[in-house]
């Protein structure tokens, strides 16, 4: 059974059936247990069978190894060493002839409801552990004449990172196919050398931030899933709310979730899961009675005592992430707005200048092309302060963006953000004018722990964001929304 009146669920629900809501579901063996797939111990345990079985017909030659293998991977207490114990004994070609077997899909059972109805949730993507493609076959039958997702594995991820802003849904099979051994990720082995890719943790790092989490019939304090949630935590960032359906209430489990930040969303344990799939179901049932927002990221610093990762491990992060860690640090640090937060501002940027310089970097081309979760697509003015670019918002809307230049900002990162009016439509498509919404980019701008200034247009808001609430940013205000008033008008002339 499932509880509807959990205030954790009830957030969920609202979220998700709200406007346009950028939902990743992240799904694991839970969802293809109704084809009679195994979960992770349940696998572990075949294989150990299959083992047994060898040793039993006198087909293995090491037998103390054999057996040394059976009684650890039978403990279940390290199920990634587990499974590279069981290889290493039993070799990589038998290995990988074991796990097609037990993995293969009997193609006459039909695709389970809950897979099909997590498309009518239309997740932005979704993220699975599993081997199978169980929830690519879903998509057609939730979506009928629709453009198949566009699929990739874990080992080349980083080249998709594009797709955390597209439109078009995607799927991530993050620890392979079972169609291609090259791709598994199965072992301890194999799932260190992903995790020191840098192109893969960028990309699921960007997941995190520009998405909010559904974990569904996944262990979320799996190493391999949670341990990226906990490590984006133990850097300060904000990650917004993300939830965990799950029937677990064991002490590990709990702390956890404590500790990633995820809401825990329970249904009672049974054999079949039924409870998921109520929960599912529900979802995508149900119809509010009005427009429910989003909720709203915490203010900056809400229960973070974690600092910022020395200068040279920010090497590997992205532009993007490196704003939101850098600037929320010196909100943190300009919080108490005496002398001396300011000078410890100041060692601050002098110890991070060479981060601070990459975190400016903004290019029109992928995968450099995104800020605060918006695409830049073209280089439209330049002015004494700046660069005004078009580009599109998370809802795929018109926006202008300016970016200060960085010897104008002391530097601080300024960005200023200009909506485009879903009225009066002309002119090829285009508005007659263009008004910031800076309400809709707030909890952006808190997560990221950016100063907001919103100036009047007439016509709407302008906003400017910077680390650094000064004097001079707010006496360059009416200048600078003159010059985005310009280049907006530019474009709405079209």
């Amino acid at each position: 059974m499932f509880d509807r009146a959990q205030p954790t669920y009830l957030s969920l629900r609202n979220y998700v059936r709200g406007t346009a809501p950028r939902l990743l579901i992240w799904t694991g063996a839970g969802m293809s247990a109704a084809m009679g797939l195994p979960t992770w111990p349940a696998l572990i345990a075949k294989l150990v069978a299959r083992l047994e079985g060898d040793l039993r017909a006198g087909l293995v030659l090491n037998i103390d190894e054999a057996r040394a293998a059976i009684t650890f991977a039978s403990s279940h207490q390290q199920l990634w060493l587990a499974m590279e114990s069981l290889q290493t004994v039993v070799g990589d070609v038998k290995f990988a002839q074991w796990i097609e077997q037990t993995l293969t899909v009997d193609p006459s059972r039909s695709i389970p409801s809950p897979l099909v109805r997590l498309w009518k949730l239309r997740p932005s993507g979704v993220i699975t552990t599993n081997l199978d493609r169980l929830i690519t076959d879903a998509y057609p039958l939730a979506r009928p004449g629709k453009r198949l997702p566009t699929e990739f594995t874990g080992r080349s991820a980083g080249g998709h990172i594009h797709a955390l802003s597209d439109p078009n849904p995607w799927i991530a099979h993050i620890h392979g196919l079972l169609s291609d051994r090259n791709t598994w990720v199965l072992t301890q082995t194999q799932l260190t050398q992903l995790w020191e890719t840098p192109a893969y943790v960028r990309f699921v790092e960007q997941a995190f931030v520009a998405t909010r989490g559904l974990f569904l019939g996944i262990g979320a304090d799996d190493l391999a899933i949670g341990g990226h949630l906990l490590r984006l935590r133990r850097l300060g960032l904000d990650l917004g709310q993300h939830y965990w359906v799950t029937c677990r209430t064991d002490t590990p489990a709990v702390e956890f979730a404590n500790k990633a930040g995820l809401q825990i969303v329970l249904y009672e344990p049974d054999k079949h899961h039924r409870g998921l799939s109520e929960c599912i179901a529900d979802l995508e049932q149900y119809v509010p009675s009005e427009v429910v927002a989003p909720p709203v990221s915490p203010p900056i610093g809400t229960g973070v005592t974690e600092t910022i990762p020395e200068p040279d491990d920010l090497d590997y992060r992205s532009p993007d992430l490196l704003r939101q860690q850098l600037n929320r640090e010196a909100a943190q640090i300009l919080a108490p707005g005496n002398a001396e937060a300011y000078s410890t501002y100041e060692r601050f940027r002098s110890k991070y200048k060479r981060a601070i310089h990459s975190a400016w970097f903004l290019s029109v081309d992928e995968p450099d092309n995104r800020i605060l979760s918006h695409r830049v697509e073209r280089h439209i003015a330049r002015g004494a302060f700046g660069d005004v670019y078009e580009g599109t918002d998370p809802l795929g809307r018109r926006v202008a963006i300016k970016i200060f230049r960085e010897d104008q900002s002391r530097g601080e990162l300024r960005v200023a953000l200009g909506w485009q009016d879903t009225g009066s439509m002309d002119r090829v498509g285009m508005p007659d004018w263009l008004a910031t919404r800076a309400d809709e980019v707030q909890s952006a701008l808190d997560a990221s722990g950016w100063q907001r200034t919103k100036v009047n247009l007439g016509k709407g808001e302008f906003a400017v964001s910077s680390t650094l609430p000064c004097k001079k940013a707010r006496l360059e205000l009416k200048h600078q929304a003159d010059t985005l008033r310009t280049c907006i008008d530019r474009l709405g002339k079209r």
